[in-house]
């Protein structure tokens, strides 16, 4: 049965060899696009995966829609949206909240522009990262 269907193979590659050549590139090009997309994926979702109980962690993203624009999608939210989360959702354990700013920072004589982070006292139970 399987020598069968070799013959017809070998038959129709013999007969046909573009028509096979362009079948075979096709699949060829099809398994390497699944391929690529899939390494992708995994690598979209092992992103995080770092973070003790990363499962449980989310971030609030704002969408802002100007008229005649496509909207923008940005990775935060304003600070008052913590409130009103926890009360219309009552199984959020935790929130903390995290803004990254440039400052002036003095350290000693020398005066220099810094990327600061500013976060909440409960940041380190939202990401339990261990400190030294």
């Amino acid at each position: 049965m399987f020598g069968n269907g070799l013959l017809v193979l070998y038959r129709s590659l013999a007969r046909h060899p573009l028509y096979a050549a362009l079948n075979l590139l096709g699949l060829a090009a099809g398994i390497a696009v699944f391929l690529v997309l899939s390494m992708v994926v995994n690598y979209e979702r092992s992103y995080n995966r770092w973070l003790p109980h990363a499962n449980q962690v989310y971030r609030i993203d704002s969408i802002f829609t100007n008229s005649g624009q496509a909207p923008q999608e940005y990775a935060s939210a304003t600070f008052a949206a913590q409130a009103p989360l926890r009360q219309d959702f009552p199984q959020i354990r935790d929130s903390a909240r995290e803004m990254d700013r440039a400052d002036t920072v003095t350290a000693g004589t020398t005066v220099g522009n810094e990327n600061i982070t500013y976060a909440d006292p409960s940041f380190l139970h939202v990401i339990e990262l261990p400190l030294v």
